[in-house]
């Protein structure tokens, strides 16, 4: 075999086949080895691939939004907190609130993701910010969504809201 012929070239349209499929490289191995025998590495199929497959695009969406139009909320995980008198630990969260105009950003840490907490860090962040945006756009805590039910787009979170919508 010359030093420009890939190893994989005899099981080239099994291997295609498999990879548009979305079978992962580390997958494709496996298979070549049990039923061909295959002993080359898992980093030849990707320079295989790579050298015959093309690169997908990477797919990019510019958000534009008005001063003042939107802010981002959202818990994130925060560290774990050691009580220094009685060794306790504590699990903590951030609560994040992200202007999508400028991407400024609150964060506050908290012990917990209660809905008095999540109310509390809100008014926290807009007091800080000194306004209020035109709407907040959540990413689905707990704490604010208990059972998602879609109508027109629209999210709802109280029983008072599906009944009405329904």
């Amino acid at each position: 075999m010359t030093q420009n012929t890939s190893t994989i070239a005899p099981w080239r349209a099994d291997v295609l086949a498999w990879h548009q499929q979305g079978i992962a490289a580390t997958a494709i191995r496996q298979a070549l080895s049990r039923t061909h025998g295959f002993t080359g590495s898992v980093h030849v199929i990707h320079r295989f691939l790579k050298r015959i497959v093309p690169a997908a695009p990477v797919a990019t969406v510019m958000l534009d939004f008005a001063i003042g139009e939107m802010a981002q909320v959202d818990f994130g995980a925060g560290p774990l907190i050691t009580d220094r008198h009685t060794g306790e630990v504590s699990k903590t969260w951030f609560f994040i609130m992200t202007l999508a105009w400028s991407r400024h950003q609150y964060a506050e840490l908290v012990r917990d993701q209660s809905v008095a907490t999540w109310l509390a860090c809100h008014r926290h962040a807009f007091e800080w910010y000194g306004g209020v945006p035109r709407k907040v756009r959540i990413d689905n805590p707990k704490c604010a969504i208990t059972k998602a039910y879609s109508i027109s787009n629209r999210i709802c979170s109280t029983p008072w809201c599906w009944k009405r919508l329904t």
